[in-house]
């Protein structure tokens, strides 16, 4: 393995251990999707190896939540979840 591929593991490692450290709960957050997309879903130390968009939404989600609930639902109550991809 070159020494980015490592550091990349080693990132991710970092990452998920963080957002367990925050209280996150990885089952939890896969059950509001529909079973066609949990199938497919990566959460874990190496979600991000490979482009994960349905993983990059429970975490953006749950950690601007986690920073400011209120102002997460004034901001994106219109607009999220992401249901119209074209537009």
């Amino acid at each position: 393995m070159t020494t980015s591929t490592l550091q990349q593991k080693e990132n991710g490692r970092y990452l998920w251990f963080a957002l367990l450290g925050l209280g996150f709960q990885p089952d939890a957050a896969a059950s509001g999707l529909s079973k066609a997309n949990i199938k497919h879903l990566n959460l874990g130390p190496n979600m991000f190896d490979k482009p994960n968009k349905d993983a990059f939404y429970i975490i953006t989600v749950y950690l601007l939540k986690k920073l400011n609930p209120t102002r997460f639902h004034e901001a994106y109550r219109n607009c999220w979840p992401v249901l119209n991809h074209k537009a």
